[in-house]
């Protein structure tokens, strides 16, 4: 059988792309979850408009946003021949709140509900013309190569392979998507140059759980990627695209056309496999704990060391301090399963706890009832290490009074006189010192801490009045006592 990419266009829309339905893919896509897809309309704001119209869709600046396959396919129909190269979120999007306060779906990261796929874009290094029967061979043989390094830990069994037209596309799904965090959002006053007034605008907080999110493909799984299929390039005379592996990043729609070069080609799906990479998630998520991705594995190292205080014991599973948060309360979108269930599997794992263990599954059960969540019980590899710092932070995002000591591996410092910081030392100052808007409150400690002088007790606590004022202004009087009581000392109390 003749490979895909030696027939004529027309052939391929024929024989290859005419495989897949719109309803295949969007039913891959989405996963049978209730998903939101920008569809990326650039460069025609008049058309991305009337689409939005036509079918009562949302929309921003960047596009129009469905979530079932029947808005999928009629929005598809609509702008196919209107001489406009259209995109897709490779990411599913959320509702989240808009500059002018309003609740709605744009194209910025903040909008990203979920990482659900690796998305890599084969391109060709020489672009003078569309691609040609060889180009497409070179990229498939990229693509393949890859693949073939993600069968070693059984990864490439749920993939799509898509035709952009003059180039590939392979997204590879995680097993279980990880989730967004939250940012949060202030109401400020700023002066608007085209009217000339005043108006009230809503920005983003960027947290540091956000930025780590952000960064996770571009700088851990892409990044060795891109530094894997390096050696390859020159031979095939193809590249790896790594502007795509940023969060908010779109690729090339099926049953579309990608017009360029004076002419168009169709965009189509090669092929879709639909089993599951099981462990691919707990793997992207390496980059969490600052490991090497693609770190050769040793399958027969035995668990690493764990305290006694901190191993989970036979017949006393429920009363685990972390087994026991996770179950006595209710946890807000975003980390639960990246933060807190996969430390609980380390523990597992160093704890020699066997996961069909009767009193595991029964824990089991309670904990995905409980979150409505799956909880996938695939242990990780001995890579991993427990990490009470990332519970710790997840509960200083929830503003809840954290697990375990607080940055025990830092030397305590009584250099600054901060050991009796309290919400009351705010009384010391009417001042404040500005806090940026696009900070976190770690970023925000460091900031502050650089001003402190040693043993000047009486200028630092000033300092901390000021600062404590600062926060009051930007996080609010109730999450600032929360910081006083549970953070500051602790943070000013080490070096």
């Amino acid at each position: 059988m003749e490979q895909w990419y030696n027939l004529t266009e027309k052939e391929r829309v024929n024989n290859v792309y005419s495989n897949y339905t719109i309803k295949d893919f969007w039913d891959w896509w989405s996963d049978g979850k209730d998903r939101y897809m920008e569809i990326r309309i650039v460069k025609n704001f008049p058309l991305l408009k009337e689409t939005a119209e036509r079918f009562n869709l949302s929309w921003s600046n960047s596009g129009v946003y469905v979530n079932n396959s029947l808005d999928l396919k009629r929005v598809i129909a609509f702008v196919r021949d209107k001489k406009t190269t259209v995109w897709y979120s490779i990411q599913p999007r959320k509702k989240n709140i808009k500059r002018d306060g309003s609740f709605g779906l744009e194209g910025k990261d903040y909008f990203v509900d979920e990482i659900a796929f690796i998305f890599v874009d084969i391109d060709r290094k020489i672009k003078q013309d569309v691609a040609s029967c060889n180009d497409l061979e070179n990229c498939d043989k990229m693509i393949e190569v890859l693949l073939d390094r993600f069968k070693i830990e059984d990864w490439n069994k749920n993939y799509a392979k898509i035709c952009s037209g003059n180039g590939l596309h392979l997204l590879i799904k995680l097993d279980i998507p990880i989730k967004i965090p939250d940012v949060e959002f202030e109401k400020v006053i700023q002066h608007n140059t085209n009217t000339n007034k005043k108006e009230e605008v809503f920005l983003p907080h960027f947290n540091d759980d956000f930025e780590l999110m952000k960064k996770l493909i571009p700088s851990g799984i892409g990044r060795d990627i891109k530094k894997f299929t390096r050696k390859y390039e020159d031979t095939l005379n193809v590249e790896v695209d790594d502007m795509v592996f940023k969060l908010s990043g779109v690729g090339a729609l099926p049953f579309t056309k990608n017009i360029k070069y004076k002419t168009f080609r169709w965009r189509g799906i090669i092929t879709i496999e639909a089993g599951t990479n099981k462990g691919l998630s707990d793997y992207v998520m390496l980059k969490e704990q600052n490991i090497q991705l693609y770190k050769k594995k040793n399958i027969l190292a035995k668990s690493r060391a764990i305290l006694a205080k901190d191993r989970i014991y036979k017949n006393k599973f429920d009363e685990h301090i972390l087994i026991r948060f996770m179950l006595d309360n209710e946890f807000p979108e975003g980390g639960i399963n990246n933060k807190l269930w996969f430390q609980l599997k380390i523990l597992l794992r160093d704890s020699n706890i066997d996961i069909v263990d009767k009193e595991f599954r029964i824990i089991h059960e309670q904990l995905k009832r409980k979150h409505s969540r799956t909880f996938s019980s695939n242990i990780p590899n001995d890579q991993y290490n427990f990490n009470k710092t990332t519970i710790n932070n997840f509960c200083i995002d929830i503003c809840h009074p954290p697990l375990y000591k607080l940055w025990e591996n830092k030397k305590k410092t009584t250099n600054f006189g901060l050991n009796k910081i309290s919400y009351k030392i705010k009384i010391l100052s009417k001042k404040k010192i500005n806090l940026e808007e696009d900070t976190t409150i770690y970023e925000d400690l460091k900031k502050c801490k650089k001003v402190l002088k040693p043993k000047e007790y009486a200028g630092n606590g000033i300092i901390i009045a000021q600062f404590i004022n600062g926060c009051i202004d930007k996080y609010g009087e109730d999450k600032t006592k929360y910081y006083c009581k549970y953070v500051l000392k602790d943070w000013f109390g080490r070096e």
